[in-house]
């Protein structure tokens, strides 16, 4: 009984190993921070990155941007350098041209959709994709080497325009990726993957590494594909890297808040306010209000807040020191509509401030006339979005409706006159009754 006990558990265990074992044959190998990855698997991933901002640190909606690859075997000279590797000797010799057909792209798109959201630092925080290759080892007709293939990002400036995205000035669309193959360990025969280093060879795109002039010798630095950060070390455990290298997302955020004054002033009334954005068509972003009635439907992705689409109008009720706030702005959005209509029977005397700055002098508006901004303001949370400085300005509309209070003195003064007049003529008419009694 003990003995089937013991096999019925040993069975298990096999299983549950043989299981895990196929598990792990299957995954993808994923190329460490250093750009290096030791790994007998046929399939590699590397990573694209988007940095996105928000001056607030807010939850956003990514940019919509489809990015494209290409592989192509490398042509190299005779001698050409792989990437030194100090720690992992097995990193150190020349390298091989690809083979045609040896690695492939399994995904040659990665997509950022706009129904995608994350928190973003107001000093960046990345977001990346796969980008997933595979290895057949038939093509390499059991050559062990080190065979270098080039892998190309096509150029998508003007999607990327479009979609408010900035890339830094010397951003370099093509990586490399070193393939380690060697042989298996005796008593196997044949080959298998070693291992991968992807890097990024020159600042020049077009300018090849090759192994007879010395100045195109130096690898620029490792990566882990198409992402912010670059170790310039040569050992994988180094610190050395550099960051800038990856596409920028910059977000702004926009508030309007209404403020009532004057003792006669309705600090309970909802005003309704027109807003309207342009820029980035169609592009989400998330509005906030603060005891407003908000012409929106809820969100159900971004938490406690609703969508609004870049170019689209909507309408909001805001009474004394409520606000809006429009969250997730792409770079180059402009406020094209801040409108205020008085709903009330008083005439208010309306004002508009942007960042402390008037925009729109006091303007007496009567019942049903609107108040609005004079023309179409810019959103700018950062010092200078092209050299991606990040230190945070505001943004935010103040909207201010006054109604002063009638002074009961001044009715008095206002009315005088009047009241005298109908007094003297009371007098009048009861002296007469008088006289005419003292007659009769």
């Amino acid at each position: 009984m003990k003995k089937r006990i013991f096999k019925g558990i040993a069975a298990t265990i096999l299983t549950v190993m043989m299981i895990g074992v196929s598990t792990i044959g299957s995954m993808a190998a994923t190329m460490d921070a250093q750009g290096f990855v030791d790994s007998t698997e046929t399939t590699v991933t590397l990573k694209k990155g988007i940095v996105m901002y928000n001056t607030g640190g807010n939850e956003i909606y990514y940019p919509q941007i489809t990015y494209n690859y290409t592989i192509t075997p490398e042509d190299v000279t005779d001698g050409t350098p792989t990437v030194a590797d100090e720690e992992n000797p097995q990193h150190i010799g020349s390298v091989k041209d690809g083979i045609a057909a040896g690695v492939t792209l399994q995904n040659s798109s990665v997509t950022f959709a706009n129904t995608e959201h994350n928190v973003a630092a107001a000093a960046g925080t990345e977001y990346q994709k796969d980008i997933v290759l595979s290895v057949d080892l038939t093509k390499f007709s059991g050559k062990a080497g080190i065979y270098r293939y080039r892998i190309t990002e096509t150029d998508n400036t003007a999607a990327m325009t479009a979609a408010g995205i900035t890339r830094p000035t010397g951003y370099n669309p093509v990586r490399y990726l070193d393939v380690y193959i060697g042989n298996q360990v005796a008593p196997a025969t044949g080959i298998e993957v070693k291992g991968y280093v992807c890097f990024i060879a020159t600042s020049n795109a077009d300018e090849k590494i090759d192994g007879k002039t010395p100045a195109n010798n130096e690898i620029l630095a490792k990566t882990a594909g198409f992402v912010e950060s670059k170790d310039t070390n040569a050992s994988r455990t180094g610190t050395t890297s550099v960051t800038g290298n990856a596409d920028k997302y910059y977000t702004f955020n926009v508030s309007v808040t209404k403020n009532v004054t004057g003792n006669m002033g309705d600090k309970v009334n909802a005003f309704p306010f027109a807003l309207n954005t342009s820029g980035v068509a169609g592009q989400p972003f998330s509005v906030t209000t603060t005891g407003a009635d908000l012409s929106l439907a809820n969100d159900g992705v971004v938490a406690s807040s609703k969508k609004a689409l870049i170019g689209t109008e909507f309408t909001v009720g805001l009474a004394h020191e409520k606000n809006v706030a429009l969250i997730g702005l792409p770079a180059n959005t402009n406020i094209t509509k801040v409108q205020e209509t008085n709903n009330t029977h008083d005439i208010y005397t309306a004002s508009i401030a942007f960042d402390g700055t008037e925009k729109l002098a006091p303007t007496a508006t009567a019942y049903n006339a609107t108040a609005n901004i004079p023309a179409a303001q810019a959103v700018s949370g950062y010092e200078n979005v092209n050299t991606q400085t990040v230190a945070a300005t505001g943004s935010a509309y103040t909207v201010t409706n006054d109604l002063a209070q009638v002074s009961p003195t001044g009715l008095m003064f206002r009315y005088a006159p009047y009241i005298l007049l109908i007094g003297a003529a009371l007098f009048l008419l009861a002296a007469m009754g008088r006289r005419k009694e003292e007659v009769e």
